[in-house]
């Protein structure tokens, strides 16, 4: 199982959850592993992505680049730059930096196709030349690209211990020879201080990086050694990264991959599960995949409720669930009712949804399963 928590929920396990996962996983044998993205793992060696990150800081702004084909230019340049420098995630930032600004401000060729006009060239010229030269202004664009770089070194920022590979993660999730299987949490919530990491496009983008490699080595152990993944996926805040928006960006690209991720992995292996408030933010194609569907408390809108009835249909059902009740209006521990679509049972033989009062209190439990 690997979690998806862009929030720090399940990987805090505060007082807002009633029921720690961690804990059942261990009383199972299975390895938990919380790992911060900032901190604890290491993304691959990928120019491009490396290039992505940059662009979503504020490193083209400090450079008087403008946004639009200037920009866009700018990136081509740094990164063919980025890609002569053999193992530029080894090295330290400092001199990655100075090789960056040095390798494009030293070709004018390459400022010309960055800026054909000499006034805002000479401009971009002259901040990099700042930067190089004035250890002020160079430890502030420092600032900006060692959090983007630390994303891809082997040690941790506090350089006492290293990070986890991304290959080797996803490895231990995927391989028959692990048993019990592990459970993940991938925490992408922004520490203190890199709050350019918790940019909703960031963090889509990461998500994607994940997700892809994920996909790729499941698919290259089913063609070589025809074994299956059996790994699910979740999603919590499903509705941020696979919702139905439109247009360019991040997490548009990201709703498109899980489209076709659910649609096609199945054969492999994964599973995608996703936790939502709202049914109509998740992608009409994503819903319409899901073949177990569970509903708790609070569908009350107008959408909502007719994506319900489409589901389970108006009858004894549908009125079951309009009289669940608010676990939030009950004092002390909670039971929380759900009403679950879906071939989930066998105790049900028929299609109608599976109804559970689920309880947080072992002795309330026992009191109320007496029979």
């Amino acid at each position: 199982m690997i979690v998806f928590d862009p929030q720090g929920q399940f990987s805090a396990e505060g007082p807002d959850m009633p029921i720690k996962l961690s804990e059942w996983a261990r009383v199972y044998g299975r390895d938990v592993r919380k790992l911060s993205i900032a901190t604890d793992i290491r993304l691959p060696q990928e120019n491009e992505l490396f290039m992505e990150l940059i662009q979503r800081t504020r490193f083209y702004q400090q450079l008087s680049i403008k946004a639009g084909d200037n920009r866009e230019s700018a990136r081509y340049e740094f990164k063919r730059v980025l890609q002569a420098q053999t193992n530029w995630h080894e090295t330290e930032t400092e001199g990655l930096l100075r090789a960056l600004l040095s390798g494009v401000s030293g070709d004018t060729a390459a400022m010309t196709r960055i800026y054909a006009s000499p006034t805002p060239r000479a401009r971009v010229a002259d901040a990099m030349d700042r930067m190089l030269s004035d250890s002020t202004e160079f430890a502030e664009m420092m600032s900006i690209v060692r959090p983007v770089h630390d994303l891809f070194r082997e040690m941790k920022p506090d350089g006492t211990s290293r990070r986890v590979s991304l290959y080797g993660l996803i490895q231990s999730a995927i391989s028959a020879s692990e048993s019990p299987k592990p459970y993940i949490v991938i925490n992408l919530s922004a520490p203190a201080g890199a709050a350019w990491l918790g940019s909703e496009e960031i963090t889509a983008r990461l998500i994607h990086t994940i997700a892809k490699h994920l996909r790729r080595q499941a698919e290259t152990q089913f063609q070589e050694s025809k074994v299956r993944a059996n790994c699910v996926v979740v999603f919590d805040e499903g509705q941020r990264f696979a919702n139905a928006s439109t247009g360019d960006g991040d997490v548009s690209d990201l709703a498109n991959f899980l489209v076709a991720a659910v649609r096609e992995t199945r054969k492999i292996g994964i599973g995608w599960t996703f936790i939502t408030q709202q049914l109509r933010s998740l992608h009409p194609s994503i819903y319409a995949q899901l073949a177990v569907k569970a509903f708790g408390y609070g569908l009350t809108t107008g959408s909502d409720i007719s994506l319900l009835k489409d589901e389970i249909g108006v009858g004894g059902a549908f009125d079951l669930y309009q009289s669940f009740s608010n676990p939030s209006s009950r004092a002390g521990a909670r039971s929380y009712p759900f009403m679950i679509a879906g071939p989930i049972s066998p105790l049900s033989f028929t299609s109608a949804p599976v109804f559970l009062d689920v309880f947080t209190d072992v002795d309330e439990f026992r009191q109320a399963n007496q029979r």
